[in-house]
């Protein structure tokens, strides 16, 4: 090996050209030691600059070669990852749309060793040589992401297209034509190309959009408690829901529709929790509760959580149809005092969001602080602060169905706001006695949203 990299020490320090580099390389492609230490050589002991730019076009353009030969994509792709530094320097040089292509993909690398979430050798080679050319510029890491969980469920789908046909000028028009005639319905083709998240989505809905891309009708999905009827199925064949939904959430929203409820308050109602609401019975008071309340989703939601704690025998006691609305919040009042009364608790915690705390300072000059609500004493003294329910929600928050977070003032750690999280969106957002925020709090949990990449109507 030593006899190798005093020959690459030469060949570099002499600025050799592209010809003799190419036959170099060709006479060395075969032999794995030598791709590797060519990738270590390059990376390690000359700091990314001093191999000469005008070759790395031609290691570009073997690679894309070689890497479909089964007995050198090993050596290819291990060159190809260790290298991919000097690459982005470089790739400008190739003057092309493929180099710019390849440029992104190395980026895409790049971005998924550090999130530890690798793509396959098989899967890379895939998206090189089936995407159109015209395709490349709309090609995100979060696509790609995508992509891969649809060739790791159905690698045919993207095996069984024809080199560099591959195309569409968004993203949702390329995925659509890799179903092609098999097709999934729209409502499902919206959720994985703009709002799943493939590392990070709980189980239940990889299993549901899992099961739908293995062709399954929604009306036979396992993990799905919601009932679907035909005139349902029709409705989210062709739905493009209006704000991002899970696909439990899209399949509440076509059930309120079919109850006439509006698309767009069906909406807002399905991401309500509902974990401890028998289904049947949610789709029967919903119609009729929320049109008692005026319409008002802050006084449903409050209603929602206090129903959700009831036991079956005491929901029955309350005639949704008939109680009077002010007895109604009377009760809700009732409920929420005796929640906060003084308890004995065994600490328990929830699994961490992974969100760091966060700093603000307001208009007044007060130093704010955003942080998560781990512990079951957390949770009840923010409820015993604030005078809401939130101490309710931490059997969801155990189980990992939803985060809660409070704003809070750093100088007494006194709460301001208390917010619900749920796959990646904000639900909701309430201060004390549930009171909603005013404007200069909805601009620092807007901006605290935007920082993490969290979704914020």
């Amino acid at each position: 090996m030593a006899e190798y990299k005093d020959f690459f020490v030469r060949f570099v320090d002499n600025d050799c050209s592209v010809k003799y580099a190419s036959i170099l390389f060709m006479h060395w492609k075969r032999k794995r030691e030598v791709f590797e230490l060519l990738g270590s050589f390059l990376c390690i002991e000359l700091n990314y600059v001093k191999f000469p730019a005008d070759l790395f076009p031609h290691i570009i353009k073997l690679f894309l070669r070689e890497s479909s030969e089964p007995d050198t994509s090993i050596h290819a792709s291990t060159m190809f990852f260790q290298i991919h530094y000097i690459f982005h320097n470089h790739l400008s040089s190739m003057g092309s749309r493929k180099a710019l292509y390849m440029e992104k993909l190395l980026t895409v690398i790049a971005a998924s060793r550090e999130l530890d979430c690798s793509f396959s050798i098989e899967f890379m080679r895939l998206l090189i040589t089936k995407i159109h050319p015209g395709s490349y510029d709309i090609l995100t890491f979060e696509l790609i992401e995508r992509l891969n969980f649809i060739y790791e469920i159905k690698p045919e789908l993207l095996e069984n297209y024809m080199p560099g046909l591959l195309a569409g000028k968004t993203p949702m028009l390329l995925v659509n034509r890799i179903f092609g005639k098999y097709g999934i319905p729209l409502c499902a083709l919206c959720y994985l190309v703009q709002w799943f998240r493939p590392r990070t989505q709980n189980l239940i809905e990889r299993n549901l959009l899992t099961e739908i891309i293995l062709g399954k009708s929604i009306r036979e999905l396992t993990d799905n408690n919601i009932q679907i009827t035909k005139k349902m199925v029709g409705f989210l064949t062709d739905y493009v829901p209006q704000r991002p939904l899970t696909l439990k959430m899209m399949f509440i929203t076509a059930q309120l529709i079919s109850r006439g409820i509006s698309q767009k308050d069906a909406e807002v109602l399905s991401k309500i929790n509902w974990f401890e609401i028998q289904p049947i019975y949610f789709f029967d008071i919903a119609p009729v509760l929320f049109t008692r309340l005026g319409n008002d989703f802050n006084r449903f939601q409050i209603v929602a959580d206090f129903l959700g704690n009831l036991s079956a025998d005491e929901k029955q006691q309350i005639n949704i149809k008939t109680i009077n609305i002010g007895t109604l919040f009377t009760l809700i009042e009732n409920w929420t005092f005796n929640l906060n009364c003084p308890k004995h608790f065994s600490s328990l915690e929830t699994k961490a969001s992974g969100i760091a705390p966060m700093h603000f300072k307001s208009s007044d000059g007060e130093e704010l602080c955003m942080l998560e609500l781990r512990s079951n004493l957390d949770f009840y003294r923010e409820g015993f602060l604030q005078k809401h329910c939130v101490l309710s929600y931490f059997k969801f928050a155990i189980k990992g169905n939803c985060h809660i977070f409070s704003l809070r003032k750093v100088s007494g750690d006194k709460p301001v706001l208390t917010i619900e999280l749920r796959e990646n969106q904000i639900i909701q957002v309430r201060g004390i006695c549930n009171r909603l925020p005013n404007s200069e709090e909805e601009t620092l949990v807007r901006s605290w949203a935007d920082q993490n990449n969290i979704h914020y109507d």
